[in-house]
């Protein structure tokens, strides 16, 4: 009854925009409905009736949450109904709002990481030797430093792969598009979450690239300046449930409490970067701590 997890990919996924059209009737014939379920509260609440209450009040609450990531990526016309203790029933009406498009905004909890990008990477010469032939040892662009370096492939897998194997203990270690491959990328521990941001808003530049911008307490965005300045750093990477969706510059002289998230590089079409922004944007517009889980048609 449960199905399986929903685990969109925010990389692979590619949908349509949403964009708010008149509820005709045929529009309505063509409208996109599922049902998602509620996980069930601890079972530490030994009392059957407040056990009900706690998940009846889950449920209520997911529901709000996704009426509020729904209005953010600009669908008005939708219905958002607890049904019994833990379903609810969620239907966009128009014709051209794409299913996986708006599950992957709605479903996902919304856990947001922004975290610093390490270039000091001198321990990949202690490995050169075991590089396979598709994976090379490159130098960050501009960079005077030799031991600002990165992994780089053509062939993502074959980098993954490697990066498995020579896992190094305290280092977090990703593998991301870069230019026309894959580059590692050295992860610090979070500077902000979810939970330091203020609002978030979808945006787009006059040549209709869509970005988002997340703005974070003042508290908060005064640390994360002065620790990417004391540091020297100069990148970040944009996490967003367990998913590395962006590495992008950053200027602690022109950063204060704002910071626009860009589309990636490599998401070349328009529909992909309407589709990445639909899912940044609407998960950032209310996180839902709680896990949701699709239920499958009869």
């Amino acid at each position: 009854m449960y199905g399986k997890i929903l685990a969109l990919s925010l990389v692979l996924l590619m949908g349509t925009f949403l964009v708010v059209e008149p509820a005709s009737a045929q529009n309505r014939e063509r409208r996109v409905s599922f049902t998602l379920l509620v996980e069930r509260p601890d079972e530490e609440i030994e009392d059957r009736e407040r056990r009900v209450r706690v998940h009846q009040e889950m449920a209520r609450e997911a529901a709000s949450r996704i009426e509020t990531r729904l209005d953010a990526v600009g669908v008005k016309d939708h219905r958002v109904r607890v049904n019994g203790q833990n379903e609810i029933e969620v239907t966009v009406y128009g014709g051209r709002h794409d299913a996986a498009a708006i599950k992957s905004a709605v479903i996902p909890r919304g856990q947001l990481e922004i975290r610093p990008v390490y270039l000091d990477q001198s321990i990949w010469y202690d490995v050169e030797e075991q590089l396979p032939g598709s994976v090379e040892i490159r130098q960050a662009p501009g960079s005077v430093s030799t031991d600002e370096i990165y992994l780089f492939s053509r062939d993502g897998r074959a980098l993954r792969e490697f990066v498995g194997r020579v896992a190094i203990a305290g280092v977090e270690m990703r593998v991301f598009p870069h230019g026309d491959g894959w580059r590692t990328v050295q992860l610090g521990d979070p500077m902000a979450t979810e939970r330091d941001l203020t609002r978030s808003d979808l945006g787009r530049t006059p040549s209709a690239i869509p970005y988002v911008t997340v703005e974070f307490e003042a508290e908060v965005a005064q640390e994360l300046r002065a620790t990417m300045a004391e540091e020297g750093l100069r990148q970040l990477a944009v996490v967003l449930d367990r998913e590395l969706i962006a590495v992008q510059g950053f200027s602690a002289r022109q950063f204060s409490e704002t910071l626009t998230l860009d589309c990636p590089a490599f998401l070349r079409s328009h529909e992909a970067r309407r589709h990445w922004a639909l899912q940044v944007g609407g998960r950032l517009a209310a996180p839902i701590p709680i896990t949701l889980v699709e239920a499958q048609e009869p």
